[in-house]
């Protein structure tokens, strides 16, 4: 094979240049010819809903479609030059931007409807950030996927025992007084008697939901989008949730959370000034004279971060499992970082026995497009929602305070 002379870089550049501006121009090209056969396919749609002659328009689309073939076949073949070198260079043949465009779904549905234009609409949280323009000569390396926001961590439902419910209120008796009365007693004689009353509760079920509106084209063109915003409306759905279940304050469509209804922590008697790690022991033996255990204690991130990094007199540290990643615990209680419980409090309690969720209806996602306009506007309305109750049965299972005593 005969050797291919050496280019200097002046020719080489003048090369690249007179590339660009040819792939430019072709392609520019092949877009008026688009926007051309766009044009007579609309002209083509109303001629037929008003059931005129389309003789004529026949013969515009069949010249425009041969046109826009012969122009993407141009802009291919320029482009096939550019990856085998250009200057006679070798290297394996890629396809073209304009082969993979022709050989797309998209361009095949293109010609069975005989043309007709190509409009996505982006709106809301599903548009897409436009890439600057770039070199035509230069290749891209796409990642898959979308680059999320991290999600805040969700453990308070984890807690909770789940029950199912049909109805929009559970309600359910809460012991108020118990007096004990029970005593040894002799033969012959009387029993005491005990006493207990009960108070008749009741919970609503409330509803969280949210949407998002979103083009009907742009979740047909990328399937993959609507499963990641289903994904992210459910995560909403849990993370509001999250918030309900701990300070949700009973007003308005807002649940009652176990903050609110939690007994207050006394620290009456306590000696000395106890640390976080002696005030948290304090509330667990709060819960315990309710006669329930508790089972985990609910912190701000930074509480445990302080809590953790706590050392002894010869810099070891007390609670942190450094290297191993140890299952956070204190106290055996199971530790739930939350970023709803306000930094410097906490929330003690007997979660698996004292409280329950009740499902009305789990978090579901619902695509509608006959809301509103979507239908002319080839939207679609995307609805997430769930529907639940809190009973917390007994309130004094559950202490929340802070976990320093205030300054003197």
């Amino acid at each position: 094979m005969r050797a291919m002379p050496p280019f200097d870089e002046a020719q080489i550049t003048e090369f690249k240049d007179a590339m660009r501006q040819e792939v430019q121009k072709t392609y520019a090209d092949v877009d008026k010819k688009a926007t051309a056969l766009g044009e007579v396919m609309d002209e083509f749609k109303k001629k037929l809903e008003g059931k005129a002659d389309t003789t004529d328009i026949d013969g515009r689309l069949k010249d425009l479609t041969e046109e826009l073939k012969k122009a993407g076949d141009r802009a291919d073949e320029i482009e096939r030059k550019a990856n085998r070198g250009g200057l006679g260079g070798g290297g394996a043949e890629h396809k073209s931007a304009g082969q993979l465009y022709t050989e797309s779904d998209e361009y095949k549905q293109l010609q069975r409807q005989r043309g007709g234009r190509q409009i996505v609409e982006m709106k809301a949280i599903t548009s897409l950030a436009s890439p600057a323009a770039r070199n035509p000569l230069q290749t891209v390396q796409s990642v898959p996927g979308i680059i999320a926001e991290p999600d805040r961590p969700l453990m308070v439902r984890d807690l909770l025992p789940v029950g199912t419910t049909t109805s929009l209120t559970i309600e359910f008796p809460k012991e108020n007084v118990f007096t004990n009365a029970a005593a040894p007693v002799a033969e012959n004689t009387t029993k005491p008697e005990s006493g207990i009353t009960f108070t008749a509760e009741m919970a609503r079920v409330a509803t969280i939901a949210h949407w998002i509106a979103a083009s009907k084209q742009v979740l047909d063109d990328a399937s993959f989008l609507q499963g990641y915003i289903d994904n992210r409306l459910r995560m909403g759905l849990m993370q509001k949730e999250d918030t309900q279940l701990l300070n949700g304050d009973g007003t308005g469509t807002n649940m009652l959370g176990l903050i609110p209804q939690a007994t207050a922590y006394d620290d009456t008697g306590i000696p000395g000034v106890p640390t976080i790690v002696d005030t948290v022991r304090w509330m667990k033996l709060q819960v315990r004279k309710s006669y329930y255990s508790a089972d985990a204690v609910v912190l701000n991130p930074a509480d445990w971060a302080a809590l953790e990094l706590l050392k002894d007199t010869h810099g070891a540290y007390l609670y942190a499992a450094v290297t191993t990643g140890a299952t956070p615990r204190l106290w055996g209680m199971r530790v739930v970082e939350s970023d709803e419980i306000a930094e410097g409090n906490a929330l003690v309690g007997a979660f698996s026995l004292a409280a329950q969720i009740w499902d009305r209806q789990q978090a579901s996602v619902m695509v509608s497009t006959e809301n509103g306009d979507n239908f002319v506007k080839n939207m679609a309305t995307i609805l997430a929602e769930e529907r639940l109750a809190l009973t917390v049965y007994r309130p004094k299972s559950f202490v929340y305070g802070a976990l320093t005593p205030p300054a003197p």
